[in-house]
């Protein structure tokens, strides 16, 4: 399935299906991909277990992003950490926010130090992010690592 969301370069079921090899209908093979997403719990560590092996060497852009789905009538406040490739970022990491609106720096500590747990800083060319991730302690936690940064100003 992770292997059809990245062909595909989407979440869209229809998109995914049809790079999943099946002796099937497309339609089939649609309802198999929703209902793989409606069933399965990927965790961080699933998706960190398939792609970090497939990442290219060498210094890697990742990408911190706060992005808001709906998933039925739930409404979900996703703070995303990717990384670049191309023109697509692969989260890696992520965390569901329990309230609306901006992360704090403290979530985002916490996200950027699980995934230097399995991605070291050396790793890392520069962390981009939007104007929303600022503020002394979190510049002074990510130069503290040695991760450069690239945030979007006002």
């Amino acid at each position: 399935m992770l292997f059809g969301i990245l062909q595909a370069e989407s979440t869209l079921h229809r998109k995914i299906a049809a790079h999943i090899n099946r002796t099937a209908s497309p339609a089939s093979i649609t309802r198999m991909v929703a209902r793989t997403f409606h069933e399965t719990n990927l965790t961080p560590q699933d998706v960190q277990d398939v792609l970090l092996p497939l990442l290219p060497p060498g210094k890697l852009t990742l990408v911190l992003d706060r992005t808001n789905w709906k998933l039925g009538a739930k409404d979900l406040n996703l703070l995303v950490l990717g990384v670049a490739l191309g023109d697509v970022v692969l989260p890696l990491t992520w965390q569901v926010l329990p309230h609306g609106g901006n992360s704090d720096m403290r979530g985002r500590m916490l996200l950027v130090g699980l995934l230097l747990k399995r991605l070291p800083a050396r790793r890392w060319a520069v962390l981009i992010a939007d104007r929303e991730f600022i503020g002394q302690e979190w510049f002074n936690f990510l130069r503290d690592r040695k991760i450069k940064r690239c945030i979007r100003i006002r």
